[in-house]
């Protein structure tokens, strides 16, 4: 049973982010943890002239500052959704910059990317974590670089949105988030590929919301209300109740934001 659940899923969240037809004007942390990441990849002086990989590519927003600030001879935007990555051609091609340096696009799995050893860099930023398995999904980003080549993602970690999930606690209710790694966890499925220790930080991206209400709201318009598996909606007055106990734990400070963990990581030359 368990690999059809796994399929019934994954167009879940083809569905969901395909559907995100408003993804970019509510996607501002999503664009600051972009951000951040190219600024990462940047500042370790990417050789001119490299190919790079950015897995999970959305609409664009991680491409446009790399492209913008770097010299590569090709990159390859992949994303599981054809939509997705339509609006990222899309962006680029507006921008100039997909003709400027060349750029490609492909429909791809990052949990299947098949993929053959081309890569001086790859990237990915706040979509790693959707994948079935996210050692494998790491492992088929490793397996693409060449020696030389450097890894660098974004994923959300432990504690995002942990306000969230503290209401449902209190009350005694499941929360469909799926969990995140803790940047303990991530750095030991790094382990297992990498014959160096990554380099791991976290920080934390405010959610721009003034009620419960815009957390939900907010996961729906970017394509990221699929639940973990096996979980079942709340039933309306349950979901009410959490609402209305995140909005109390508001009013007395606490916070809706993305905790996000970024890891680098060179391959031997």
């Amino acid at each position: 049973m368990r690999e059809p659940q796994l399929l019934s899923r994954r167009r879940r969240i083809i569905r969901a982010f395909s559907g995100a037809r408003a993804y970019d004007a509510n996607a501002a942390a999503q664009a600051a943890i972009a951000e951040r990441l190219a600024g990462l990849v940047l500042e370790s002086a990417v050789p001119s002239g490299a190919v790079a990989l950015d897995m999970g590519c959305g609409t664009g927003a991680l491409a446009e500052r790399l492209l913008a600030g770097g010299s590569f001879s090709g990159y390859l935007c992949a994303d599981i959704s054809p939509e997705m990555l339509a609006r990222a051609r899309s962006r680029l091609n507006s921008l100039g910059l997909a003709a400027r340096q060349r750029t490609w696009f492909a429909a791809m799995d990052a949990a299947r990317p098949a993929l053959t050893p081309r890569f001086n860099l790859a990237v990915s930023s706040m979509a790693l974590h959707w994948a079935a398995d996210l050692g494998a999904a790491l492992r088929g980003l490793w397996e693409a670089l060449l020696p030389g080549g450097r890894l660098a993602v974004a994923i959300p970690g432990e504690g995002t949105f942990q306000a969230w999930r503290d209401a449902h606690q209190r009350l005694g209710l499941p929360c469909g988030l799926q969990d995140f790694p803790s940047a303990a966890q991530l750095e030991a499925q790094l382990a297992a590929l990498l014959p160096e220790r990554a380099s791991i930080t976290q920080e934390t991206f405010p959610l721009r919301a003034a009620r419960a209400v815009d957390l939900p709201r907010h996961l729906k318009a970017v394509g990221a209300f699929v639940p973990r598996p096996g979980h079942s909606p709340l039933p309306p007055g349950d979901f009410r109740a959490v609402l209305r106990e995140l909005d109390r734990a508001m009013r007395q400070g606490a916070a809706i934001e993305y905790r996000a963990l970024f890891a680098l990581a060179d391959k031997p030359a």
